[in-house]
């Protein structure tokens, strides 16, 4: 029997970024995932997707090509997506140096959640939350964490805040790949 401490139950950010997804899923919100292509991205997007599937939210994803839509949620990608008409965009192992991308969900009044692990530079864009342990905060002790193990551990919050009955336990395979 596997037990994972999840040391990010009572962390402000994860807190956060729980009450924006509930109102979001609760208001049966058009939600957006966009991933990295990369492995990391990859998991975490799925993660997310199965998760989703599990609870019947109103949700796409997308993983970006680098040569078409160019690197990450940039400018470019973001005005491709909003044309679907989302309450929130999630940026999964992207978006923390996504400023003019962020900028334009916020004009255009879309909530957006940044997970990642990638150098953060200030100031931070002005996304909703991000939660990014290279962040100035208290748990940049964990900054060697891949996005996909972040996730799982915001997911993880989420489904007992929330009381879902739901094991993602079968998905450490794949967050282990990230």
């Amino acid at each position: 029997h596997l037990e994972i401490i999840n040391p990010f139950l009572k962390n402000s950010d994860f807190l956060k970024a729980y009450e924006i997804l509930y109102k979001s899923i609760s208001n049966d919100d058009k939600i957006i995932i966009v991933g990295d292509y990369d492995v990391d991205g990859c998991v975490s997007t799925s993660l997310f997707v199965n998760f989703f599937k599990s609870i019947k939210v109103n949700y796409s994803y997308y993983i970006p090509n680098r040569f078409n839509d160019g690197y990450g949620a940039s400018l470019k990608l973001i005005k491709k997506l909003i044309k679907q008409e989302p309450n929130l965009v999630i940026m999964l192992d992207c978006g923390s140096n996504s400023y003019d991308a962020i900028d334009h969900l916020n004009k255009n009044k879309i909530k957006s959640i940044v997970i990642d692990h990638h150098e953060i530079y200030k100031p931070y864009p002005k996304a909703n939350l991000i939660i990014n342990p290279k962040k100035e905060i208290k748990y940049s002790k964990y900054d060697y964490f891949s996005t996909g193990v972040l996730t799982y551990f915001f997911l993880d919050l989420y489904i007992r805040k929330a009381k879902i009955k739901i094991n993602i336990k079968s998905q450490l395979i794949y967050v282990l790949l990230s």
